[in-house]
C-alpha cells in the first residue's frame, strides 16, 4: 500500500516495486494525498515496461485506490511506515522491524 505523490514519483515506485518483485501494489489515499488522481492503466503500463526490463514473468495486481481508514479498517497493513520530514523522534525503521 502506497500513498500516490506526485506523477514522476509515483511512476518510479511503481516500476521499482515491480522490478523487487512485489505482488500487489494498493494506491491509498490519504488527507495529504497529493495526487489528485491515480491512473491505473498508466500504472500497469509502468509495471508491464518494469517487468519486461527485469525478466518479471508476473505482474503485480495494481488494486483500485481505497481511502487510509477503509484499509486500516479492513485489516489491509500490517504496518505502517512513513516518511517524517521533520525527524519526529520514532525509532528508525530496522530498529523496530519485526521479521
Amino acid at each position: 500500500a502506497f500513498a500516490p505523490v506526485k506523477r514522476a514519483q509515483t511512476d518510479w515506485l511503481v516500476e521499482k516495486a515491480t522490478e523487487l518483485g512485489v505482488a500487489r501494489l494498493q494506491p491509498v489515499t490519504t488527507r495529504r494525498t497529493i495526487a489528485e488522481r491515480v491512473r491505473l492503466d498508466r500504472l500497469v503500463a509502468i509495471a508491464i515496461e518494469a517487468a519486461e526490463q527485469c525478466g518479471r514473468t508476473v505482474l503485480p495486481e495494481i488494486i483500485a485506490p481505497i481511502a487510509l481508514p477503509e484499509l486500516l479498517a479492513n485489516g489491509g497493513a500490517a504496518a505502517l511506515y512513513f516518511a517524517d520530514e521533520g525527524g519526529g523522534g520514532a525509532p528508525p525503521a530496522a530498529a523496530i522491524r519485526t521479521g
